[in-house]
């Protein structure tokens, strides 16, 4: 009777692998923008560095600051509703994420140029003040990348439908 008992397969319990989803560019461009407009918003409202420099320099540099001020906003907002804007199949909604993202990254480039102008300004102004200057480059390289990276996302991968 032991012998009558019907032998099963053994179950496999491996996983399928899933392939991994579409590159997030539009998300990686927005959060970055985002980062990058609060920081200028923060620095703007906690760290004067026009009281620094002389006159003339300080003229061109409150003028940059103040720029980048003004372009932090249009920057935040467009990155925050690119966010906003939830993925779904409708061709629209994904143009509109793209442009936004687009947008956001140009607001991010042109604040970013202000910002390595201003320091130049400054930098001229005191030639000597090294405890300066090396986190000055060190946030213009950051900068610099972050906006390569994300152009090259949006350029590259994009958010596929």
């Amino acid at each position: 009777m032991a012998d009558k008992t019907a032998h099963l397969p053994p179950v496999s319990l491996a996983k399928k692998e899933e392939a991994a989803g579409p590159f997030p560019a539009v998300q990686f461009v927005s959060v970055w923008a985002l980062f990058t407009s609060f920081a200028y918003a923060l620095v703007h409202t906690v760290n004067r560095i026009v009281d620094t420099t002389p006159c003339d320099p300080a003229a061109k540099v409150d003028a940059l600051w103040n720029g980048m001020a003004w372009y932090a906003a249009p920057q935040a907002a467009a990155a925050a509703l690119a966010l906003l804007l939830l993925p779904c199949r409708r061709r629209w909604v994904w143009t509109i994420r793209r442009a936004l993202a687009y947008v956001t990254l140009a607001a991010a480039i042109v604040s970013h140029l202000m910002y390595t102008s201003a320091v130049r300004v400054v930098l001229a102004a005191d030639p000597g003040n090294l405890s300066f200057r090396i986190p000055c480059y060190v946030a213009i390289s950051m900068l610099a990348v972050g906006d390569l990276l994300g152009f090259l996302a949006l350029l590259l991968h994009g958010d596929v439908e």
